[in-house]
């Protein structure tokens, strides 16, 4: 236990209450009532902490559970489970996760064989019946090295109800490749892989269920039979098992007086959170009133740390006092940690792969080959040659041609991204076409190129003066941060820093999940240029993102004497012209504002930095206005899922980028469900959220929709202030509304996307979107970005009609959706998101044609080329040599059964890049698929021959059983035929074997190492390369 938590835990206890509620408890049940959901977590762990075996708490309803579990996980070393029985199939949507039923059958596993813990159960769970029958018949108990035979066990987990699946990713499910069998158990956190060896138990490791890799190992293991709930007295209820076998607690919350009916009362004091603003005199006068004070992590710059805090690494909801025990916890903004490995788990789903890769393709799908055009994918095909076996992706053409495609040649074959959901036709073999249609978009991109040079040449003008920021004023700035920077937050301030003090203005592209930090680089960046005597533009799309970014920006720069002023809709007309006066007479250092700061009558004179936050949103006159007012001027443009122009700009290595993927420490991933809608579903979420003290967002896409569920939800709660926002409201009441959300009087805002950029408000966690089906991936993504801002655990519902069957787009959306809630996903999100509607204008028009026709990875390339063919550069890498080995050389369905885990790896090592990557790769398939197999061994070394060259490059190398030949096209023009000569005389001496170099057709030349076999083939490339760079460098 932490030692923070340990002295916490501590004071509790030491106190006499406490200890007669942990006396009192060791012989009976007791009933508690609290009014505050941390003070129940803090005293029940605490009672814990003093119990040996199990303490069972008793909710009169499940509303708290979620929230008493957490800050019971951050404190205790024991486990904790959580049991309600709350299931509503008719909710749950078909290939979506239902964590819940997860819990369930964890905590009933976990009473059934009397584990020990802490068990928070809400009330009617007691009465569910189970089969409580514990021995031999209801587990497999596997241990290393015993003989227990691999069919036995696939086939009890079978009739035990275990769904066999492609791969092992939700509860329930069970995989088998070779020797190797995956099993994810309800009832535990990560899913169980059993390798056997001719039915012996050879290792056995949990894995995760994201990366599909091990994590630990175990040396034996019990696979328990699913929990089965009976309708009949032939088991036991919760009830009768829990009183026979633990220690009880009543618990009653939300009660403002003592009552006799109860045992013992822990009442709570809502206290204001820690921050900066706080005096010392403040603390001085909290240790007057409280004997002990905690403060939950470590003290951030700036923020006061007395003599007699202590700091503790737990999770509270709010900062509370419990007058009775002379104790104060405060819960300091940023600074609060969980156990990653239960609140940050992944849900179990998907297996992450690699974006637009190979490995989820679909038979028929389009495919691009760089040589040949768009085909048909046709699966994956053995073909025997020379009696050999290798493994080729078969495309299929025009008029029903094919393609055969070998592993070594994989990274010329893409999956095809267009333009919208247009199919191309596909190319024909044996014409000119496809070469002519390559020629024209190298041409076209050429052209783009040449525009782009023009704007990024001005660009590289010098700006004509020079940044220099006033440290003292910037200092100011980085102590006033209430949070600790993160590594990624640091490299971007630095990066962006930097490129103010080059010679030619910034252009930046800074992209990073929302919450993460982005707001505050644009800030340092905003006091060097202010500072230096230049103003700023804070450009937002939206009148509600542009008010959040002033008033972040009052309250952070207006104390250090920065003048900061607002130009939207939110402004009355004559407060605009007030505004531009000030600005024309230089009285203004930063203007942020919406499109309004495009207009004619803005004054941009002595304008240093434009700062752009999500560019795709504003309209296409807006961007062409913004593109004008960049020319001359720093650029820093903040995204947290780049659209495919940004994107790309980015891919091809158009823009300078940063990347901040790591999340504050408090942040936890947001819970996010697909629920089919209903109210009583509704007013469960809710009302759920509004008893922690929360707000709440629901999104409903249709402005005339808007009224009926406002009133809907107005009478499911008379007793809050449910409030209204869309586009179509007037500013006034608009901006009324939304500070009233800020400053928490409106508990439930009802409306549009129009949240989709903005509201920062950190007490906001759960967010229901309705009809999310109608939603594109990226804006799905930015919406739910609303909540989950503070260290509180939120939760996004995207709810569907109740009868409503998604489309297969709509259903990886939301998949996609579900899947990526770990911080810092944005990225992967626009690149799913750009796989799954096409790419878009990129650069016009005529662009778009043209990525249409060969595939937006081809197009890539092509630009890429011209780009650096533009800078001088040669493009592109050297091409690795083609390896043609005489033997076996491919993944065996046998070994790796599935086609698309084939695919994936076939495509990872022709992508592998370099020897230690490929390692990796290795290490990971021996993880999931076992030992390799002689064939898979020798796909390996194939690879990594392939990849040992870095100076001189053979076209060709051929490995036969006592053989093995490089083929050059020509000699490299430094040192000619007689260094080449010398070179080799030295290999037949080092490699010990005998080398002969033969002239071939066309002026190639080859080198052959007689007596060499495939096992020498790696050594004798590497000797060879090192050879002819020290010789050919002389």
């Amino acid at each position: 236990m932490k030692r923070g938590n340990a002295a916490l835990l501590s004071a509790v206890t030491s106190q006499d209450k406490t200890k007669e509620l942990i006396e009192k408890t060791k012989k009976s049940a007791q009933k508690i009532s609290f009014n505050d959901v941390d003070g129940c977590a803090l005293i029940a762990s605490a009672v814990k902490s003093k119990i040996d075996g199990s303490l069972y708490l008793i909710l009169d309803t499940d509303e708290d559970i979620d929230e008493i579990e957490s800050v019971c996980l951050s404190l205790l070393d024991s486990s904790v489970y959580k049991i309600k029985k709350g299931l509503n199939k008719k909710e749950d949507v078909p290939g979506f996760v239902s964590s819940q039923s997860r819990a369930l059958e964890r905590g009933c596993d976990a009473i059934i064989k009397n584990k020990s813990g802490l068990f928070i159960i809400e009330k009617s769970s007691l009465s569910l019946v189970i089969d409580s029958k514990v021995g031999a018949t209801k587990e497999v108990a596997l241990r290393v090295g015993e003989t227990f035979e691999q069919s036995n066990m696939i086939n009890k987990i079978d009739r035990w109800g275990y769904v066999r699946s492609d791969h092992c990713r939700g509860d329930g499910t069970y995989s088998v490749r070779g020797g190797i069998v995956d099993v994810f158990p309800k009832q535990f956190a990560h899913p169980i892989r059993i390798e056997f060896f001719n039915n012996t138990v050879e290792s056995i490791r949990l894995f995760d269920v994201d990366t599909q890799l091990s994590v630990s190992s175990r040396k034996r293991i019990n696979i328990p039979k699913p929990i089965s709930f009976i309708a009949s007295d032939a088991g036991k209820n919760i009830g009768d098992l829990i009183m026979k076998s633990g220690h009880l607690l009543y618990i009653t919350l939300g009660r403002e007086t003592e009552s006799g009916e109860y045992d013992f009362a822990f009442f709570s004091e809502r206290l204001h959170e820690l921050g900066v603003a706080n005096k010392k005199g403040d603390f001085n006068q909290l240790l007057e009133r409280f004997k002990y004070i905690f403060i939950s992590g470590l003290p951030n710059e700036g923020v006061l740390f007395p003599e007699g805090a202590t700091s503790v690494e737990t999770l509270f909801l709010d900062s509370f006092s419990i007058p009775s025990l002379g104790l104060a916890c405060l819960a300091q903004p940023g600074s609060n940690k969980t156990k990653t490995d239960t609140l940050l788990r992944l849900p179990a789903n998907v297996s992450s792969k690699k974006v637009s890769g190979l490995s989820d393709l679909l038979w028929g799908d389009l495919l691009v080959h760089q040589d040949y055009g768009i085909g048909k994918y046709c699966g994956l095909e053995q073909i025997v040659t020379n009696n050999k076996k290798e493994e080729n992706i078969k495309i299929e053409f025009s008029g029903g041609s094919f393609v055969y495609v070998p592993v070594d040649r994989f990274e010329r074959v893409h999956k095809y991204i267009g333009q919208g959901n247009a199919a191309p036709a596909l190319s024909s073999l044996g014409t000119a076409a496809w070469q002519k249609q390559k020629l024209q978009t190298k041409k076209s991109t050429d052209r783009v190129v040449s525009s782009l040079i023009k704007l990024y040449a001005s660009r590289s003008l010098p700006r004509g003066f020079d940044y220099s920021p006033d440290s003292e004023i910037l200092s100011l700035l980085v102590n006033s941060f209430p949070h600790k920077e993160t590594k990624d937050q640091r490299l971007a301030i630095n990066d962006v820093l930097n490129d103010l003090k080059k010679p030619h203005p910034m252009d930046r592209l800074l992209y990073g999940d929302v919450g993460f930090g982005k707001t505050e680089v644009a800030l340092r960046a905003i006091v060097a240029v202010i500072t230096s005597g230049r103003s700023c533009f804070f450009l937002a799309p939206t009148t509600v993102l542009s008010d959040q970014h002033y008033i972040t920006c009052k309250n952070r720069l207006g104390p250090l004497g920065i003048n900061v002023e607002l130009l939207s809709r939110f402004r009355t007309k004559k407060e605009q012209s007030s505004i531009l006066k000030n600005l024309k007479e230089k009285k203004i250092d930063v203007l942020v504002g919406t499109h309004r700061l495009l207009s004619e009558d803005v004054y941009t004179g002595g304008l240093g930095l434009l700062i752009v936050d999500e560019e795709h949103r504003f309209g296409v006159k807006n961007k062409e206005k913004i593109k004008t007012l960049k020319s001359g001027v720093d650029v820093l443009t903040l995204t947290a899922t780049p659209i495919p122009r940004t994107l790309q700009q980015s891919l091809v290595g158009l823009k300078d980028t940063s990347k901040i993927e790591t999340p504050p420490k408090s942040r936890l991933p947001i819970k996010t469900y697909v629920k089919r809608f209903g109210w009583s579903t509704i007013e469960k979420i809710i009302k759920r959220e509004l008893n922690r003290g929360g707000q709440v967002y629901f999104v409903h896409n249709d402005i005339l929709g808007l009224s009926f569920y406002r009133e809907r939800l107005s009478s499911l709660f008379p007793n809050q202030n449910v409030g209204v926002a869309h586009s179509k409201v007037g500013s006034r009441e608009l901006e009324k509304t939304v500070l009233a959300f800020f400053k928490g009087t409106v508990d439930v805002l009802v409306c549009t996307s129009i949240i989709e950029s903005g509201l920062d408000i950190p007490n906001a966690n759960t967010i229901i979107i309705n009809e999310a089906q109608n939603f594109g991936l990226s804006q799905l993504y930015q919406i739910r970005g609303r909540v989950g801002r503070g260290s509180r655990q939120a939760y996004c519902y995207l709810c569907i009609p109740k009868d409503h069957k998604l489309s297969p787009t709509a259903f990886e959306r939301l998949k996609s959706i579900e899947f990526n809630t770990s911080l810092g996903s944005g990225y992967t999100v626009a690149m799913k998101d750009l796989e799954i509607r096409g790419s878009g204008n990129l650069f016009g028009l005529e662009q778009s044609g043209q990525v249409a026709r060969v595939g937006l990875n081809l197009y890539n390339k092509i630009l890429t080329e011209s780009v650096q063919e533009s800078q001088g550069k040669q493009g592109g890498k050297p091409h690795l040599p083609a390896v043609v080995y005489d033997g076996d050389a491919f993944f065996e369905e046998a070994y790796m059964p599935l086609v698309e885990d084939r695919l994936y790896y076939y495509q990872s090592l022709s992508e592998a890049g370099s020897p230690s990557n490929l390692l990796t790769i290795k290490e990971e398939v021996v993880d999931r698929f076992g030992s390799l197999t002689p064939s898979a061994n020798n796909l390996f070394v194939v690879s990594e021959v392939r990849l040992s060259f870095s100076f001189l490059f053979p076209k060709k190398i051929n490995i036969n059983k006592n053989l093995v030949s490089f083929y050059f096209d020509s000699l490299p023009k430094k040192g000619g035929a007689s260094a080449f000569a010398r070179a080799v005389e030295r290999l037949s001496f080092r490699s010990g074997f005998k080398v002969k170099t033969k002239p071939e057709k066309g002026g190639s030349v080859s080198v052959s190492f007689s007596g060499a076999s495939i096992n020498d083939s790696v050594d004798i490339s590497v000797l060879f390369d090192s050879l002819f760079s020290k010789q050919m460098s002389k």
